[in-house]
């Protein structure tokens, strides 16, 4: 029962060791090039807020969210 004991303390330690390093992993820095590729996949999929859109607003309002989420969605395209 004590090695059980001792030995679920030391998993339990150096677990908490092992998951410290997760906070800010070297490639969250914010670079031209990060900023070019978010900015380029913004533009290429900005279109898809329209029909994704109608869909919420359709199931959220019944036959009025169609229209709603077409104005919507185009509102958040072009934000």
């Amino acid at each position: 029962m004590k090695k059980i004991l001792v030995i679920a303390t030391a998993f339990a330690a150096f677990s908490g060791i092992a998951a410290a390093d997760i906070q800010a992993p070297p490639g969250s820095t914010y670079t031209s090039s990060r900023k070019l590729g978010r900015a380029i996949s913004n533009i290429v999929y900005g279109f898809m807020e329209i029909p994704e859109q109608m869909v919420r607003k359709t199931e959220q309002y019944g036959n009025m969210g169609m229209p709603y989420g077409q104005v919507d969605g185009t509102s958040r395209a072009l934000r």
